[in-house]
């Protein structure tokens, strides 16, 4: 609906009025990408189960890990549990609505599981629910629930350049044209 040009795979950019009436036609087939604010593919909806390296490392980088935070107190030992700090590179990507049940493979809809928590997902009765925020809702089959909010990274502000120490391209420091 704005003037960005389409795209035809093996062709190339075509304007944005083309691409309307080609889009119109009903004979034609479409594939939707998705892409971050980045132009990175984030979404392939159901064109592929196993998900494409670009959109793995994009969930892996989301999402760092696989949080310690599920380890439910078993037994009184709070080491032992069903999860991990497993690297999210290391682990599994599993489709929160499964692939088998019309889940697709987009950025919400994986997370990273270890191999122990995936087979128990498919096999144990664990269930994993994804929120809009980010948040992974993690049931185990006991019931017990368990919250894990989105991972954050440290807000970079290398860039942040005061006005005042802007060098004003007279070769002068900032601030040099004030008197004291």
């Amino acid at each position: 609906m704005d003037e960005q040009p389409g795209e035809i795979d093996g062709h190339g950019p075509i304007p944005a009025d083309l691409a309307r009436r080609l889009a119109a036609d009903p004979s034609g087939s479409w594939r939707r990408l998705v892409t971050d604010e980045l132009g990175h593919l984030v979404d392939y909806g159901r064109t592929t189960y196993e998900p494409p390296a670009d959109l793995a490392q994009h969930v892996i980088a989301r999402d760092r890990t696989f949080p310690r935070r599920l380890r439910p107190h078993w037994r009184g030992d709070p080491h032992r549990a069903p999860g991990c700090e497993r690297p999210a590179a290391k682990c599994d990507l599993h489709h929160v609505r499964w692939w088998s049940r019309g889940g697709e493979t987009n950025a919400a809809n994986l997370v990273p599981t270890c191999e122990r928590i995936h087979y128990g997902v498919h096999e144990g009765g664990w269930r994993v629910v994804r929120e809009q925020d980010g948040t992974v809702v993690w049931t185990s089959p006991a019931g017990h629930v368990y919250k894990v909010p989105p991972a954050t990274y440290p807000v970079d502000n290398t860039m942040t350049i005061k006005k005042d120490n802007v060098d004003d391209g007279r070769g002068e420091p900032p601030g040099a044209d004030q008197a004291s």
